[in-house]
């Protein structure tokens, strides 16, 4: 090999070695500030409020939704920094009056899918755990989620618009 070829083979190598190693460093920087900035949200104190009708709700800034608990049933509602969405906060209290009817629609909803008949599982092994109003353009767009007895992994989600069952599936 001659001179200048192996010059010009140990610059590229060094090229692209400096190149690899700055990949390394940025990436590890990058983990570092993530990291950092995790830390950092968790020592922040959550923002808590009452709102009438639906209880204690606390903001999560990530999500930005307002997560509380009724009677065992978690509720997430989408809002700021300065609290639940007015209009979804309404929806919240209409769907509350509505339960018993909706929680029977969705059952039926769920007992119809596939995944359900799969399972075989009757309406009355089916608990309401979580209400989400999630689309703040969309008040009459919510979801009711459903465990299953014995299912412990799952939970079955309705979505609904205009008061109907429109969707539903079983997440992880």
């Amino acid at each position: 090999m001659s001179d200048q070829r192996l010059f010009w083979f140990i610059n590229i190598g060094v090229i692209v070695l400096v190149g690899l190693v700055l990949a390394l460093v940025l990436g590890l920087g990058r983990i570092a500030i993530s990291i950092f900035r995790d830390r950092q949200e968790a020592r922040k104190p959550k923002k808590s409020i009452v709102v009438d009708g639906v209880g204690t709700l606390t903001f999560d800034a990530r999500s930005l939704l307002w997560f509380g608990e009724v009677e065992n049933v978690s509720i997430g509602i989408a809002g700021d920094v300065e609290g639940p969405d007015v209009r979804l906060t309404e929806a919240y209290r209409e769907i509350q009056k509505n339960l018993p009817m909706l929680q029977g629609e969705a059952l039926r909803f769920i007992l119809e899918g596939e995944d359900a008949k799969s399972v075989g599982a009757k309406s009355e092994s089916y608990s309401l755990c979580g209400i989400d109003l999630l689309r703040t353009e969309k008040p009459d767009c919510f979801g009711l989620e459903f465990s299953l007895e014995g299912d412990v992994d799952g939970v079955w989600r309705v979505e609904f618009e205009d008061g109907r069952a429109v969707f539903t599936g079983r997440d992880d």
